[in-house]
């Protein structure tokens, strides 16, 4: 930006009248707009995602509906709506309409028989050859390495951040197994050192050797919703704290997978345990007022838990000197309960599908992890 020419002060400034690409309000800016659109198509923006867009008939059905990341829309719906929903866009805005979707925000749609598959193997062979990994060997697992005379030698933080960024977006949106790796590299952007550098290689290095996998979506009528949770006991080393894993899947398709530290310390497994219900719980929660907003009843959702105290804790108002300390707001999983919205079921340590959101793998383990999630496709 420039002051007009022949305007030489330095203390005067130009107020803009339109919101330019770039600046920090354009994006907002731009939803505004977009949003005023769509309201005037007669869509109704939902209140749980307010990135979905619901046009309904007079029998309370809805006939199409748009979602939109920043100035990328998939329209879905009945043909002649989705026509005029285009028709009227493009009367709008400048569009480029591209056909049934195909490739969106990084993401490769590939329609299979009665099924999606969605994966991002273009994108990964992008970063790996940004971040120079072709030369390095695979490796089947991402335990990190232990090196002291590494541990002290700063790394470039600014590269690091945008291989961090980079496995981020993989490990959210197609990736899962990853997950819980990312997330705990993520926690040393400010100060990474060499040691932490490679360990950010290793993850780069398994996911070299497995490029052909993605989530698959099988078409069906009903919905079948289940949770996994899952918890550790003080496995950060810096600050002692236990981290919430959990999965949710939809027809036995993950949908939605989470790894994070718990905001206080666990003084036990069942503790750390009972916060992570809680987490999930809320997650489900806003999935039950998203597909009721839908016009879909998901009914009671199952909670996997491997846990019996933490069930037993939840389904009864009991107190002791191990739990009484626990907040208050971590209580609510048992309204949840006597509402009917969720019902914890016990499943077995080795069937629980969110342990490889809390904890390092081996070998065999991830690979079991990851065939449970991921599908394998041949490469094309």
């Amino acid at each position: 930006m420039k002051m007009p020419e022949g305007e030489n002060s330095k203390y005067k400034y130009c107020k803009l009248y339109k919101a330019l690409y770039g600046l920090k309000q354009a994006g907002r800016m731009w939803n505004e707009m977009l949003n005023k659109v769509l309201l005037n198509l007669n869509f109704c923006r939902l209140i749980s995602d307010p990135c979905l867009y619901v046009k309904i008939n007079k029998n309370d059905k809805i006939i199409c509906l748009v979602g939109v990341y920043v100035d990328d829309i998939i329209i879905t719906g009945i043909d002649s709506e989705i026509n005029e929903t285009k028709k009227l866009l493009k009367q709008n805005f400048e569009v480029t309409d591209i056909g049934n979707v195909n490739f969106i925000i990084e993401i490769k749609f590939e329609k299979l028989k009665n099924s999606y598959l969605i994966h991002q193997r273009k994108y990964l062979k992008d970063i790996l050859e940004k971040f120079g990994i072709n030369k390095f060997k695979p490796v089947s697992n991402m335990i990190p390495i232990e090196n002291n005379e590494l541990r002290d030698k700063k790394y470039d933080s600014t590269k690091y951040r945008q291989s961090i960024r980079s496995l981020l977006y993989l490990a959210i949106c197609t990736c899962p197994d990853i997950l819980f790796s990312v997330s705990e590299a993520s926690r040393k952007v400010e100060n990474p050192t060499y040691e932490d550098w490679l360990n950010v290689l290793r993850i780069f290095r398994y996911l070299k050797g497995k490029p052909n996998y993605g989530i698959k979506f099988i078409s069906k009528e009903s919905f079948n919703l289940n949770a996994y949770v899952d918890a550790d006991l003080g496995g950060d080393k810096e600050t002692r704290k236990s981290t919430t894993g959990f999965l949710l899947t939809i027809n036995g398709s993950p949908t939605s997978w989470y790894s994070k530290l718990q905001h206080c310390v666990s003084v036990s497994t069942a503790e750390s345990e009972y916060y992570s219900i809680h987490e999930c719980a809320r997650h489900c929660m806003w999935y039950k007022n998203l597909f009721r907003e839908l016009r879909i009843n998901l009914g009671c959702i199952n909670i996997n838990c491997d846990n019996k105290t933490v069930i037993y804790n939840s389904n009864n108002q009991t107190i002791n000197p191990k739990s009484k300390h626990i907040g208050l707001q971590y209580h609510s999983i048992r309204e949840l309960i006597k509402l009917n919205e969720v019902k914890l079921e016990y499943i077995k340590s080795n069937e629980n599908l969110a342990d490889g959101f809390t904890k390092y793998l081996n070998s065999t383990l991830i690979k079991r992890f990851r065939e449970k999630l991921l599908s394998s496709f041949n490469d094309s």
